[in-house]
C-alpha cells in the first residue's frame, strides 16, 4: 500500500513541476528565485537592525560615568 501511495504522490509532483515548468521558462523561475532571496535578506537584516536598537535603547548610557572616562584619557593624553 505504501509502494502505491509514494508512487501517486512523485507522479503528482513530478506533473506538478512540468505544469509550472510549462507556464515559466526556467529563466524566470531562476530570476524569481533570486529576487526572493534577496527579499529574505533584507527582511532578516531590517529585523536584526531593528532587534539591535531595540534592546540598546533599553540601555541608556550614564553621561557621568562616561564624562569621568573622558577625563581620564584626556589626563593620560597630557
Amino acid at each position: 500500500m505504501t509502494n502505491v501511495l509514494d508512487g501517486y504522490l512523485q507522479s503528482l509532483g513530478a506533473d506538478i513541476y512540468h505544469a509550472i515548468m510549462r507556464l515559466f521558462n526556467l529563466r524566470l523561475i531562476a530570476i524569481s528565485a533570486l529576487q526572493f532571496i534577496v527579499i529574505i535578506g533584507v527582511i532578516s537584516g531590517v529585523g536584526l537592525i531593528g532587534y539591535d536598537v531595540y534592546f540598546n535603547r533599553k540601555k541608556k548610557p550614564n553621561v557621568k560615568e562616561l564624562a569621568e572616562e573622558v577625563r581620564k584619557h584626556r589626563k593620560k593624553k597630557n
